[in-house]
């Protein structure tokens, strides 16, 4: 008999070959070294439907009584047997009843319990710290001191110090993130934004019937679309608020660097008299127009994130009704998915 299991799905997948016997039959598995980026790419190539019950938030199927939507910090396979197990017996070799439990159920270990998630930016970095039922969040230069002994679930779109190399296993990377439709070149910390944003809006009731429009206002302002069946729908990318000032500056003679602090009293005037005043506006204004003129064409909600979330609102005169602030969308989003990291998970 032939069945569709992954070497990456669980551990015990990890040790098992194209083909073994399984209780006096062999079982032939054609796709065991297959990736999530390969059922992608043939899934695309082939013209092949999602399950149905993908739009019913489940990313993994398996037996009805064990599958589940992803909820809370439950997701992809740790949404099995309500996250306590992953395999229910099928795929188990007899010799290794041992491991069984209850109904024919191999246990493949707990879920790690993370306080702690790094998010390596393009200039800088963002720390997520569980303190009881709050998160504090930090952000600052690039810390390799700060790693410690016991390193964070972590991603990067910026430079990976040495410290964090040896720990890949805590690792999110794109093929992590659950958010359909997501070519391989997007940015992970798109892809955790987007999927956030989504997931969000869900477990708030807000109404997705067009999608969303993730604006990231960092070093880059990037706008992502979310269409209304929850997939990636494309975007644009855009120099960030500070990137933009640092180009006037350093392309022309006549215009000068402008101070790290913004200066909320001069960006109230709409044509300021002072040059780095004029500057910062110019920049703002150019800024809340690629948002409205994006808004404009996706008619969804729009949620904000970024370093720059809280300014771009403050100037913000669209629909308010469907402006949804969040500064840090990718560490949550981060910590949900490192919840879902075995202790001794495949990567």
């Amino acid at each position: 008999w032939a069945s569709g299991v992954r070497r990456g799905q669980t551990d015990h997948r990890r040790s098992m070959t194209a083909l073994d016997p399984i209780r006096e039959r062999w079982s032939l598995r054609p796709l065991l070294e297959w990736t999530q980026r390969d059922v992608y790419y043939y899934m695309q190539s082939n013209n092949l439907p999602q399950h149905p019950l993908f739009e019913q938030g489940y990313s993994t199927v398996g037996d009805w009584h064990s599958s589940g939507p992803d909820v809370g910090d439950l997701s992809g396979r740790d949404t099995r047997f309500g996250g306590l197990k992953q395999e229910c017996g099928i795929h188990v070799a007899q010799e290794a009843n041992e491991g069984l439990m209850g109904e024919g159920i191999l246990v493949t270990g707990s879920a790690r319990d993370v306080d702690r998630a790094l998010l390596i930016g393009n200039s800088r970095w963002h720390w997520a710290q569980r303190q009881g039922n709050t998160v504090r969040i930090e952000h600052g230069p690039p810390d390799p001191g700060r790693i410690g002994t016991d390193p964070p679930v972590w991603a990067a779109v910026g430079p990976v110090p040495e410290p964090l190399m040896a720990h890949q296993d805590l690792r999110i990377r794109l093929e992590d993130v659950p958010l359909p439709q997501a070519p391989p070149w997007l940015g992970v910390d798109r892809a955790l934004g987007a999927w956030m944003a989504w997931r969000c809006s869900q477990e708030q009731q807000l109404d997705c019937s067009r999608g969303l429009l993730l604006v990231d206002a960092g070093t880059v302002l990037s706008l992502t679309r979310v269409t209304a069946d929850g997939c990636f729908g494309g975007g644009q990318l855009i120099p960030g608020y500070r990137l933009q000032l640092q180009a006037m500056a350093d392309g022309t003679l006549g215009l000068p660097s402008t101070p790290e602090d913004l200066d909320n009293d001069a960006l109230q005037e709409v044509f300021p008299q002072q040059t780095v005043a004029a500057m910062q506006r110019g920049v703002l204004e150019a800024m809340l127009a690629s948002i409205a003129a994006a808004q404009q064409h996706s008619q969804g909600l729009l949620w904000i994130c970024g370093g720059d979330a809280a300014l771009l609102k403050r100037h913000w005169s669209g629909a308010t009704e469907l402006l949804q602030l969040e500064g840090d969308l990718q560490l949550q989003a981060l910590l949900s998915l490192g919840a879902g990291l075995s202790s001794a998970r495949d990567r």
